[in-house]
């Protein structure tokens, strides 16, 4: 989803440029195509408003440290799961409280970003299937938090 915004806000940003330039404006082939130009010269001057608003730069930043934390959390996760699966020990579950403790931070963090259940259901699925755990009911306190 990180890349997605960031092409869109990259896609944006060219567009935009190339639609607000008096350069581009004064080129001789848009004097054959005036409708063409003023329909341009509007939609940008819409997406320049739209995107201030929206603030892809801002979120695909967000998106970007939430990947790495996550991916983090997916790190200390498999190595706790290799280590004792039946969190047996002392240590484990104090491993295990200290990993869970920054998934809620991380949750927590991610609210006000977009949301896309099937990319969770998709996750969920893929867990589930490297540890060998089949199919389940699925992540409901995730899946229905924001639902």
């Amino acid at each position: 989803m990180c890349h997605r915004y960031a092409r869109y806000d990259t896609s944006s940003r060219v567009f935009l440029a190339i639609t607000s330039s008096s350069t581009v404006a004064s080129w001789e082939f848009w004097a054959h195509l005036p409708s063409v130009w003023k329909t341009l010269s509007g939609l940008s001057a819409l997406l320049a408003i739209v995107f201030a608003v929206l603030d892809l730069p801002k979120k695909v930043s967000r998106m970007s440290v939430l990947v790495a934390r996550w991916k983090q959390s997916q790190v200390d996760y498999e190595l706790l799961w290799r280590s004792d699966r039946s969190l047996n020990s002392a240590q484990s579950k104090s491993k295990y409280s200290s990993v869970k403790h920054k998934e809620v931070a991380n949750t927590s963090d991610e609210q006000t970003l977009p949301y896309d259940r099937a990319l969770l259901k998709r996750c969920y699925d893929e867990v589930c299937s490297a540890h060998g755990l089949g199919r389940r009911e699925g992540p409901k306190d995730a899946l229905a938090e924001r639902s």
